[in-house]
């Protein structure tokens, strides 16, 4: 593992934003809101909305790839809601 430019470029990133997403957004969503289903729906919601330069704005591909973040955020926010 002498050139770690894939980790710090990939891994990390996606570590720290799950972490931010799951655990800081979603708890003080929950503690705001006091609905987890409203919850999970904003940090859904912000969670997708950066990451639709993903696909690029061109030919609205941008929003294709929004649906994807969509369903990976639905995932990824039952994962943490149910295994905590």
């Amino acid at each position: 593992m002498r050139d770690n430019k894939y980790f710090q470029m990939s891994l990390l990133p996606g570590i720290f934003e799950e972490i931010s997403y799951r655990f800081f957004l979603l708890n003080s969503l929950f503690l705001v809101t006091e609905s987890m289903e409203i919850s999970i729906f904003i940090s859904i919601l912000i969670f997708s909305l950066g990451h639709i330069f993903q696909g690029g704005l061109k030919n609205w591909s941008g929003l294709f790839a929004l649906n994807h973040t969509i369903v990976a955020g639905i995932i990824f926010a039952v994962i943490a809601i149910q295994y905590g």
